[in-house]
C-alpha cells in the first residue's frame, strides 16, 4: 500500500511535468526527473507485488495447500494493549505458562517417587480371607421310611488370615532406591525454580521491550504526520513551480521511509505482544 500510493504520487507529478512541458513551462530536466523517480516507484511497487506472491505462495505450501490459494490478509494490525502491570502478568504466567506447569508436574511426579520409595521400608500387612458353600444332594440305592431318595448335604466354612512382613535386608537395594528418589526429587525443584527465575528474566524483557516499541510506535506515527504534510505543501509549491523536482522527490521519499518504519516499528510491537501472550499462556489459535 505505501509503495502503490508513493507510485500514484509519482504518476501525477509526471503528468502534470508533462504537460507543463508540452505548454513550456517546464525545463527538460524536470520532467525527466519525474520519469526516473515514477520508473523508480514503478519498479519497487512490482518489487513488492512479486515479495506478496511469494509469501502467499510460502505459507500456503507450509499449509499443505495449493500455492495459488488465495489469501485474505486485513489491512488493519491491531495492538492489544496489556492492561496489567508486570506483577500481574507474571502472576498469570505462573498459573497458565506451559513450561512451567510442566516442570511443576515433573516435581510433583518426583516427590511421588519419593513417598513410593519410602514404602519399602514399612512393613507389609496382608489381610486375606474366604469363604465356602457346598450343597449337595446325593441318591439313596435303599429307601424306606427312614431312607427318603435324596439326602440333601449342606455346609459353610469360612477362614480369615492375617500377616506381616518386614524386608530385613535386602543389600541395601531400597535404600538405594530412595536416595536416587530424593535426588530426582531435589533436581526437579531446582528445575522448577529454574525454569521460574526465566519466566520471569524473559517476561520482564518483553514487557519493557514492548513498552519502549508502543513509545517508538507513537514516534513513528508523528513523522508519518509530518511527512504526509511536508509532501502535501510540496505538492502544492509544485502547482506553483516553487519548488524543485529534488526537493519534492526527497519530500516524498522521506513520507516512505517514514510510513515503512511506522509498518516496521507495529509489525515489532505486535510480535512482542504476541510473545507476551505466549508467556503468559494467554495464545491460542482457532
Amino acid at each position: 500500500q505505501v509503495q502503490q500510493q508513493a507510485l500514484e504520487v509519482s504518476r501525477q507529478r509526471l503528468e502534470k511535468e508533462t504537460v507543463r512541458r508540452e505548454v513550456g513551462g517546464s525545463s527538460s530536466t524536470d520532467l525527466l526527473n519525474a520519469q526516473v523517480s515514477f520508473n523508480s516507484d514503478r519498479s519497487n511497487f512490482i518489487n513488492q507485488e512479486l515479495a506478496v506472491l511469494t509469501a502467499r505462495q510460502n505459507l500456503n505450501l507450509q499449509l499443505a495447500q495449493d500455492p495459488a490459494t488465495e489469501i485474505t490478509v486485513s489491512d488493519e494490525m491491531i495492538i492489544p494493549d496489556l492492561g496489567m502491570n508486570f506483577d500481574a502478568l507474571f502472576e498469570l504466567a505462573e498459573q497458565r505458562n506451559s513450561a512451567l506447569l510442566a516442570a511443576d508436574y515433573s516435581r510433583r511426579a518426583a516427590a511421588a517417587g519419593v513417598g513410593t520409595a519410602n514404602s519399602a521400608f514399612l512393613p507389609r500387612v496382608n489381610l486375606n480371607a474366604s469363604y465356602g458353600y457346598t450343597d449337595r444332594t446325593t441318591k439313596n440305592e435303599v429307601t424306606n421310611q427312614f431312607r427318603p431318595p435324596e439326602t440333601n448335604t449342606t455346609s459353610k466354612d469360612g477362614a480369615v488370615s492375617l500377616g506381616l512382613s518386614w524386608n530385613l535386608f535386602n543389600g541395601f537395594r531400597d535404600n538405594i532406591t530412595r536416595q536416587n528418589a530424593k535426588i530426582e526429587e531435589k533436581i526437579s525443584r531446582l528445575q522448577l525454580e529454574n525454569t521460574r527465575i526465566q519466566l520471569n528474566g524473559s517476561l520482564r524483557e518483553k514487557y519493557e521491550t514492548f513498552r519502549k516499541q508502543m513509545e517508538l510506535l507513537a514516534l513513528e506515527q508523528e513523522n508519518v504526520q509530518a511527512a504526509r504534510q511536508n509532501l502535501q505543501l510540496q505538492q502544492e509549491r509544485l502547482q506553483l513551480g516553487s519548488v524543485s523536482s529534488l526537493e519534492f522527490r526527497d519530500a516524498q521519499i522521506n513520507l516512505i521511509r517514514a510510513e515503512t518504519a511506522l509498518i516496521t516499528a507495529r509489525f515489532r510491537a505486535r510480535i512482542t505482544r504476541l510473545e507476551i501472550d505466549q508467556f503468559t499462556g494467554q495464545l491460542s489459535i482457532e
